[in-house]
């Protein structure tokens, strides 16, 4: 058999949609399983929600770029963007120099997730790898550098109303600064205190 007559690989592939989605059972299976082994796979959603949220800012540059209509529009379509595509919608607010919370009621790991019906509190907290992943490449991919993320426990100011429900809380800024935070924070010291440093 002589196989230089067969058509190469990428001769024969057709195409698909530069989209699959994926439903919210699928996302809570990853996220049940990453709970029984944290490490491997809450690695692998996190560069998952990177790679979407990359393409995600993207889209959302191509459509109303940031330079011609300001950060409080661009959140808006961004937003838009990533509600549409069942991926959450956030609220950012600066905190202090360099840092900002970003909250988010309706995080794709919350909903559903792993059997636990929604608003379950072990999902309020920390469980969220791939929309920590999201935020890291939709802002990365914004401000054209690397930005951090880091899962809170409590919010950084109260809010004026009680939440209706539990919000994922994610504070974002340079890395190595948030990873100073993360350490002061292990050793005891209050985010709010740290916040008011810097």
């Amino acid at each position: 058999m002589d196989l230089s007559e067969t058509p190469r690989p990428q001769e024969n592939v057709r195409r698909g949609p530069e989209e699959i989605r994926l439903p919210r059972a699928a996302l809570a299976a990853l996220v049940g399983a990453a709970r029984r082994d944290p490490g491997g796979l809450a690695r692998a959603l996190r560069e998952a929600g990177r790679a979407v949220g990359a393409e995600l800012a993207s889209r959302v540059a191509e459509l109303v770029p940031l330079e011609e209509i300001g950060m409080r529009r661009f959140w808006e379509a961004l937003n838009a963007e990533s509600a549409g595509r069942g991926l959450g919608s956030f609220l950012y607010a600066p905190r202090s120099a360099g840092v900002a919370e970003i909250s988010c009621s309706d995080w794709p790991e919350r909903t559903g997730a792993a059997g636990s019906p929604p608003g379950d509190p072990a999902l309020a907290r920390g469980d969220a790898p791939f929309t920590e992943g999201l935020v890291e490449g939709m802002l990365s991919r914004v401000v054209g550098e690397p930005v951090g993320v880091l899962v809170q426990d409590s919010p950084t100011t109260e809010p004026p109303e009680p939440e209706p429900e539990p919000a994922l809380r994610l504070l974002v800024g340079s890395p190595a600064y948030l990873r100073s935070i993360r350490l002061r924070l292990e050793a005891g010291a209050a985010l709010g205190d740290l916040l008011e440093e810097s």
